[in-house]
């Protein structure tokens, strides 16, 4: 089996240096390609044999992680000077989240699960299905910014958190279904910051409160009567409340000050460092794209041949 895996991580690093004599790329990116090829051959490797030791900072949570953030780049390299398949990687983005959620409904029942804890109630459900239907919308409308906004810090924390059903394997339906969703998310947040094709209105946040209020209400009310957990409030689901509940037996808290510490997370926490990576982004994405352009302009000079006396 170790001979069909070197073969596996060989060929994907072939395919990244046979791209680049294919494309009659310029020098300078040969070397970034062969870089990449051995991201891909490693990638291969983690997921093969690290996948089944799956927590919070482990080795194989560290890198999928950091994969949500480096593909984007990745995929903006190949194809900013390309318009067409910039188009279809940003559908290509959008359409993850998406197809991951409508997937619920055949994966879940056949996993045991209640039909109705499948629905795409879940707040990173409804932005996924938010980031799709922005897909037709113009680039600066209010549903695409939102939901390019709260995808991107919900997809990033989700990550970070690192969902795991209490097993050690990456390979369980749910633990598979959130890492794909909120990678989605995430990805198309950064590829679609990176492409310039959306400008963020600070203000937006604020009239999403009275949404995002009325949403949480609506949302306790059918965790209350039906037995749910869409807002993820449920005893062992706050890692944070947990570790203090461990350090201080004596700290009690009430299913009040847990839905008032939630919702203060989501309003004031989150915007806040939404906004804080948003323009940490922008600062990369500038100086990604200069990087890129002067690659560009490298490879167009190398092709201009001296003219015959």
């Amino acid at each position: 089996m170790i001979y069909l895996d070197l073969t596996i991580g060989l060929l994907l690093l072939g395919l990244s240096i046979l791209y680049h004599f294919k494309n009659n790329r310029s020098s300078k990116k040969l070397w970034l390609d062969i870089l990449l090829g051995c991201y891909y051959a490693a990638t291969y490797f983690v997921w093969r044999y690290t996948s089944n030791n799956y927590h919070v900072l482990s080795f194989f949570h560290i890198w999928i992680m950091s994969a949500a953030v480096i593909i984007p780049f990745i995929v903006f390299y190949y194809v900013y000077d390309h318009p067409k398949l910039m188009v279809w990687a940003e559908i290509v983005f959008g359409c993850i989240g998406f197809f991951v959620v409508m997937s619920r409904f055949i994966s879940w029942p056949l996993q045991g699960y209640r039909f109705i804890e499948a629905l795409p109630l879940n707040l990173c459900n409804v932005i996924a299905f938010l980031t799709f239907f922005g897909l037709f919308l113009k680039k600066n409308s209010f549903i695409k910014i939102l939901a390019l906004s709260l995808g991107f810090i919900g997809g990033l924390s989700s990550l970070v958190m690192a969902f795991n059903e209490g097993l050690n394997t990456f390979w369980f339906i749910r633990n598979v279904d959130s890492y794909f969703l909120h990678f989605g998310l995430t990805a198309y947040a950064i590829f679609l910051f990176l492409t310039n094709k959306t400008k963020i209105d600070y203000r937006i946040f604020l009239k999403a409160i009275p949404i995002l209020t009325v949403y949480y209400v609506l949302m306790y009310f059918m965790d209350y009567l039906w037995d749910l957990n869409f807002l993820w409030i449920r005893p062992g689901t706050i890692a944070f409340l947990n570790t203090i509940e461990a350090a201080l037996p004596s700290f009690s808290v009430g299913i009040f000050e847990v839905n008032l510490i939630y919702y203060l997370l989501c309003l004031v926490g989150a915007f806040g460092l939404t906004i804080g990576l948003l323009m940490l982004l922008k600062k990369i994405q500038v100086k990604y794209q200069v990087w890129l352009e002067k690659l560009q302009k490298h490879h167009n000079k190398s092709e201009i041949k001296p003219k015959e006396p």
